[in-house]
């Protein structure tokens, strides 16, 4: 596994970012790389302060590493305090002051529309890449939610009715149970619909089975920590994915498109808790999540196998690449979401 230094002391930062990449690189801190220095943030913007922190980690270490320097921007404090999040109530860096600073500043302001903006700073080889991330929303009146850092807690994203303060367990396990409870239903249709498909009705009916145990798993686990299971959501990748299956040709081309579609999500899932279980530092969650990576593994290889086992192979593998350039285009057009299976 490459190793990638992340050019920042910030724990909460390191923390987020391995739950997002995973086993993908090694990320190493400044403080696991024995570099004990506060790196300076001396420039007017963000993409300069970013390409300021990754080069001076590159020239100590010679090592591919990157940064990254995010700023909230309020629109009616035009742009402020942007550049300066961090230090706005001063060099002490109190997120406490720097949020009474921000609220006393707009408290007679009727626009409070906002904005995270982030810029990465990559180094490979001594090649720099930059890379922009941002998330609209609006500040809030008063704080709301224990969770998060910064201005989490006064800052709402477009399309919730929550801080990120508030975002936390209950969003990714409510998904993850509903994303369950689907499974399992799926399964039952398609041995409803396929009854004739002997191997079929035999290998997807421990996987209901299966499924809906996971649902009660993932249930219990809400419970046991106090938390509610909310409202479903839509699924867009798993919508989108519908609208790409055949509506006419023959019946076995439409099951052929109903197996793979169940393959594609159940792959996208394991990927997920692969993630979930590499990136979490909660011992207990990470095997939590290990457990389901494993499950659905071997049922993305199962959707595969009966595919191949009524319909002809080289038709399957030529349907499969279209399944896959098409989902290709699909996820380049949806939002990345922490609090989604997929």
């Amino acid at each position: 596994m490459e190793k990638l230094i992340f050019a920042t002391n910030n724990q909460h930062k390191v923390d987020e970012i391995r739950v997002v990449l995973g086993n993908i690189f090694d990320i190493i801190t400044l403080g696991e790389a024995g570099i004990d220095i506060d790196i300076p943030e001396p420039h007017k913007t963000l993409e300069a302060n970013a390409t300021e922190k990754s080069f001076t980690i590159y020239k100590l270490t010679n090592n591919n590493c990157f940064s990254e320097d995010t700023g909230l921007e309020v629109d009616s404090l035009n742009g402020e305090p942007g550049v300066n999040s961090a230090r706005y109530a001063g060099d002490e860096r109190s997120f406490e002051a720097n949020i009474d600073k921000l609220l006393d500043n707009l408290k007679t302001s009727v626009n409070r529309t906002a904005r995270f903006r982030t810029i990465i700073s990559l180094i490979l080889n001594g090649e720099e890449k930059q890379f922009e991330g941002i998330c609209e929303g609006i500040i809030l009146k008063e704080r709301r939610g224990i969770n998060g850092f910064g201005y989490d807690s006064v800052f709402t994203p477009d399309g919730s009715n929550k801080t990120f303060a508030e975002m936390h367990l209950e969003e990714i396990l409510t998904d993850h149970a509903y994303c369950e409870q689907k499974a399992a239903t799926t399964c039952i249709t398609l041995i409803q619909r396929y009854s004739d498909k002997e191997k079929l009705v035999k290998e997807l009916s421990p996987i209901v089975t299966e499924e809906w145990g996971h649902f009660r798993l993932v249930l219990a686990e809400l419970h046991k920590r106090k938390l509610q299971l909310g409202k479903q959501r839509k699924d867009v990748y798993v919508n989108k994915l519908i609208e790409f299956q055949q509506k006419g040709g023959s019946p076995d081309e439409r099951m052929l498109d109903h197996l793979l579609t169940m393959a594609l999500i159940e792959a996208r899932s394991c990927e997920r808790f692969k993630r979930l279980s590499e990136g979490l530092k909660d011992a207990y969650m990470s095997r939590f999540y290990r457990r389901f990576m494993e499950s659905e593994a071997g049922h993305y290889t199962l959707f595969i196998e009966l595919a191949d086992t009524y319909c002809e192979k080289e038709k399957v593998r030529k349907r499969w690449k279209e399944w896959l350039i098409y989902e290709k285009e699909v996820m380049k057009e949806m939002e990345v979401r922490g609090d989604r299976i997929h």
